[in-house]
């Protein structure tokens, strides 16, 4: 490349990163710990953070076999812990890092595969105005599928490049990736495979890449490292390989666990009421676009995207647990059939044939684009730079909210005990904070409430419950938040 070219790649990934800023980042503070994987996740961190190192993970002093996913993305979380402490910054920056390496990703791999850096830079754009990319349970919580996502994209465009180029070093790096994507989630590592067969396959590569000795080597990358962690973790923690197979596979895959319940056609709700905003309508003209375009490279990439979308499709909506973000790793491959298929718009729109035209053709493309994307992308700027707590949970936070803005001030927490009735491990990281910090506040359950105790509640319910159960003194210290003091029960 020229340096002019070099000039305008430079400024392609500026611009890219300027505009990926809020969506990704922006306010990435401003939620309480979440229930579910990332307040999981936060106190298997915090865990490590206070006891050093591990190859296994820990929730309360005990073996965790309720999160038995290797541990990368708890590794990074306790490392980032240590740099900006333990709070919602070092949680979900490795996703919002993920997000932005996966915007990259897509402009590199245009670059190398295409010679189409605005490829890239559109795709780009495209991902991270996806409702259910950039969100909860994506790129905005300390979750595992960002992570994943990211992996998982770069070893598919990797072998991409191999089946192009014929280079060793794609395949092995593409396995490296795939490896350290199943140190992130386990086998849903295994969800990129099926696409990548068919698509290698379909193209006569199979028997090329069995007679390949970089496909041998690569499998001491994939699926060695990750057998390789689960072998050390079964012989360290007794239980964990069983835990491990029913979490991820047996359970998880052969029925519904934790309620998450739903039929075959879930995931096409899903897409259609939200996950895929703005853009769903244009999928099939998109990908149509795609697949008849002139260049080769166009068509065969095109051809990927439609295989993984098709497969990991199908493997999430035949699962029995039906959970949202199962389906990350499809938006990156959707976000290069959208680049492709603009891309090709705003080049047939500049090599309009007019005499006379007032602007350069070129600028002209660039409004095309411009005039696409700016829709979108507001919208989820919007989002981030004015967030709401989502409806649903407007009366189960607010007691996650108090403590966090207790412990962001610095205000003491004495002689406190925190109560709610049922899963509370969104609680437990500020609790445990405030212990640190030498404070005296602990958690107990409902039916360990005695008199002279001062609790805060967080529930209305179970707040009118202890005020059936007991006489009280009672104050709300914010709205959906009461102190309690216990006084002497109520006879019956």
């Amino acid at each position: 490349m020229n340096r002019t070219q070099n000039l305008s790649i430079l400024g392609l990934g500026i611009i890219l990163a300027l505009v990926s800023y809020w969506p990704l980042f922006g306010h990435l503070e401003y939620w309480p710990i979440r229930l579910w994987d990332e307040s999981r996740n936060t106190m298997n961190a915090m865990e490590m953070y206070q006891n050093g190192f591990s190859l296994t993970l820990w929730f309360q002093g005990a073996p965790d076999f309720w999160n038995t996913k290797p541990p990368l993305l708890i590794w990074l979380q306790t490392g980032f812990m240590h740099v900006f402490g333990p709070g919602e910054l070092a949680v979900r920056l490795p996703s919002a890092l993920a997000g932005l390496g996966t915007v990259f990703l897509l402009l590199w791999f245009s670059i190398r595969a295409l010679n189409r850096p605005m490829v890239g830079f559109i795709s780009g754009i495209c991902l991270i105005t996806f409702q259910g990319y950039v969100g909860h349970h994506g790129t905005r919580t300390g979750d595992f599928d960002a992570l994943l996502t990211f992996f998982l994209t770069g070893g598919i465009l990797l072998v991409f490049l191999w089946h192009l180029k014929s280079k060793a070093r794609y395949l092995l790096l593409g396995f490296l990736f795939f490896g350290l994507a199943a140190m992130t989630k386990g086998v849903v590592a295994l969800f990129a495979g099926p696409g990548l067969f068919l698509f290698l396959w379909q193209h006569k590569k199979i028997k090329v890449l069995l007679s390949s000795s970089a496909f041998y080597k690569a499998l001491l990358l994939f699926p060695g490292i990750p057998l390789l962690y689960y072998l050390i973790a079964g012989l360290s923690m007794p239980g964990y390989l069983e835990a491990m197979f029913y979490n991820e596979i047996g359970g998880r895959y052969g029925e519904s666990l934790e309620g998450h319940t739903g039929g075959f056609g879930y995931y096409l709700e899903q897409w259609f009421n939200g996950r895929w905003a703005y853009w769903y309508w244009l999928v099939l003209p998109a990908m149509a676009i795609a697949l008849s375009a002139k260049s080769k490279k166009r068509r065969q990439l095109a051809c990927l995207a439609a295989w993984q979308l098709l497969c990991i499709f199908l493997i999430i909506s035949t699962a029995g647990t039906k959970i949202p973000s199962y389906d990350m790793p499809v938006y990156p491959m959707l976000a290069l059939v959208f680049g492709l298929s603009i891309d090709w718009f705003a080049r047939r729109i500049s090599e309009i044939k007019k005499t006379g035209l007032k602007y350069p053709r070129e600028v002209i493309g660039g409004c095309v684009i411009f005039l696409l994307l700016i829709g979108p992308y507001s919208k989820i700027a919007a989002k981030q730079y004015f967030p709401k707590e989502l409806p649903l949970y407007a009366d189960f936070y607010p007691l996650s909210y108090y403590l966090k803005q207790q412990w962001k001030q610095g205000k003491p927490i004495q002689d406190v005990r925190i109560v709610w009735d049922g899963y509370a491990a969104h609680l437990l990281p500020y609790i445990q904070r405030a212990q640190w910090e030498g404070q005296r506040v602990d958690f107990c359950r409902a039916s360990e409430v005695k008199p002279g105790m001062l609790v805060w509640v967080g529930q209305a319910k179970l707040y009118q419950s202890l005020n059936q159960q007991f006489h009280t003194q009672s104050r709300p210290l914010t709205k959906g938040v009461w102190e309690l003091l216990i006084l002497k029960p109520i006879k019956p």
